[in-house]
């Protein structure tokens, strides 16, 4: 899925059972930057969460928001 970064923020949170009024204190990632949930037995699991690898380094220094 591709969204803005509130959005994954607040998904995430859903998840994971985190409140969602706390996205903001709870889950820090930049913007372009890839997450991945995996979903097996035991509920979902975090397996990557801002990730911006696949981009240059030039672009991965960028801090964005």
């Amino acid at each position: 899925m591709v969204s803005h970064k509130t959005t994954i923020r607040i998904i995430l949170c859903h998840l994971l059972g985190i409140d969602l009024g706390r996205y903001r204190d709870r889950i820090d990632m930049l913007a372009a930057s890839i997450s991945v949930i995996q979903f097996g037995l035991h509920g979902p699991l975090l397996k990557r969460l801002g990730d911006r690898s696949y981009m240059s380094a030039e672009l991965q220094s960028r801090t964005g928001s």
